[in-house]
């Protein structure tokens, strides 16, 4: 053999032995790779075993608890559990709680090693809204989203919202915040004037005019765009004047849409 032929195979088997180490290597590499992984990945230590939710009362707070556990259930990219605090689907967990119409507001935290912490903040009922007939009953708060469904509401407790429109309003305003404030306004404004509350409103099927209805039995016609302060200002001259003074017990309604006129019924 020559001199060359013995290099050319010194330098193969070197190659292989070369290529054979680095695979080894490589094989080593990966099972410690695999190994901190698992380690990090099911190491029960860093699992979300408990939930802290705040703002709710007891019975909502389990029911959520509940439901949050769902999420959590099954494995992100089919290999990391969704429960692992280091890789925990937040986003998906605010998700969900967006859905929940009756949330006004909330924050999620993680806690190591394993806890989430849930604060949450709760739309506060301001009214009832009804469809004209009386069905698909929705809680109202006070900016008028309906977040909740509801059975109509009997008595004066809370102020009731019947609406001639035929559309399924939960999650959304009833109407545009505009709009809507100007019933609101009116609402908390105008009881200081006729000395009795507003009990319910009636929202015609064009959605742009409003009656609002006191205990007192006559009623007002506002729509979406009365000047509210011009309207308190002429519905006190109104209840002044001597006209409407001496037929006071026989008045059906006040028409306060227009700014420089005042409208009025007697029955």
């Amino acid at each position: 053999m020559s001199l060359r032929q013995d290099l050319l195979k010194t330098s193969h088997r070197r190659r292989k032995k070369d290529i054979f180490t680095k695979i080894l290597f490589g094989i080593c590499v990966l099972g410690i790779v695999s190994a901190i992984a698992t380690f990090l990945f099911y190491i029960p230590a860093l699992r979300v075993s408990n939930i802290i939710i705040s703002g709710l009362d007891k019975n909502n707070a389990k029911e959520l608890h509940t439901e949050l556990f769902e999420i959590l259930g099954g494995r992100k990219w089919l290999i990391v559990p969704k429960n692992h605090i280091l890789f925990l689907p937040k986003k998906n967990i605010e998700e969900f709680l967006s859905g929940k119409y009756g949330f006004r507001d909330f924050a999620v935290a993680k806690k190591f090693p394993s806890t989430i912490d849930i604060s949450i903040t709760e739309r506060k009922t301001w009214a009832v809204w009804c469809r004209e007939n009386g069905n698909n009953c929705l809680l109202l708060d006070k900016e008028g989203l309906a977040f909740e469904r509801s059975v109509i509401f009997f008595g004066s407790s809370i102020l009731k919202i019947m609406d001639a429109r035929e559309e399924d309003f939960l999650g959304k305003n009833i109407l545009p915040p505009e709009k809507f404030n100007r019933i609101l306004q009116m609402t908390e404004d105008a009881p200081k004037i006729i000395q009795g509350d507003i009990e319910s409103i009636y929202i015609k099927k064009s959605g742009e005019t409003y009656y609002l209805y006191p205990k007192s039995g006559i009623y007002f016609i506002i729509d979406a765009e009365t000047d509210v302060e011009r309207a308190l200002e002429n519905l006190t001259l109104a209840l002044k004047s001597g006209k409407i003074k001496a037929k006071a017990d026989t008045l059906e309604y006040i028409d306060l849409r227009f700014p420089d006129k005042v409208f009025y019924k007697f029955k």
